[in-house]
């Protein structure tokens, strides 16, 4: 005997009800079951979003948290790389005199490299500053990552 599709059962717990469906649901145990089981987990789910919606609506009103300042900082480093990246391609991009140009160059060399050491540091923490922050909706809302069936 060969069981309901999922489409069926879906159609069925919509309210499709047609005559082949309800007659193969009277003779196949299984199909019975896994209406059963469907609907109970339709139940399920119903019940914990009402529990979660009056708790909402009982609690105290939750502002949003105002930004924080990191995005301001992460847009100022940004604003400030592209700048020094536009500063520096312009100072590399002009032509020197060959005998100048080994000196500037090693100098250049450098403090550029000691530049975007400080630069990656600076990003490293806003990074790791970002990603300690948890602002997921399961910690601000308090919502359990597991509903048990009552």
């Amino acid at each position: 005997m060969t069981h309901l599709t999922d489409e069926q059962l879906t159609d069925y717990l919509s309210g499709a009800s047609l005559p082949a469906i309800d007659d193969h649901l009277a003779a196949c145990g299984v199909c019975r079951q896994e209406i059963a089981s469907m609907r109970s987990s339709f139940q399920v789910f119903h019940h914990a979003s009402m529990e979660w919606s009056e708790r909402m609506q009982n609690a105290p009103s939750v502002r949003r948290a105002a930004p924080s300042g990191n995005w301001a900082a992460v847009w100022a480093v940004a604003c400030v790389a592209v700048i020094v990246a536009v500063l520096l391609f312009g100072v590399l991009s002009r032509p020197m005199k060959t005998g100048v140009r080994n000196a500037a160059s090693a100098a250049s060399s450098d403090s550029d490299t000691a530049e975007l050491s400080r630069d990656n540091q600076l990003l490293a923490a806003i990074d790791k500053e970002l990603d300690s922050a948890d602002l997921s909706p399961q910690k601000m809302y308090g919502i359990s990552e597991s509903v048990k069936a009552r």
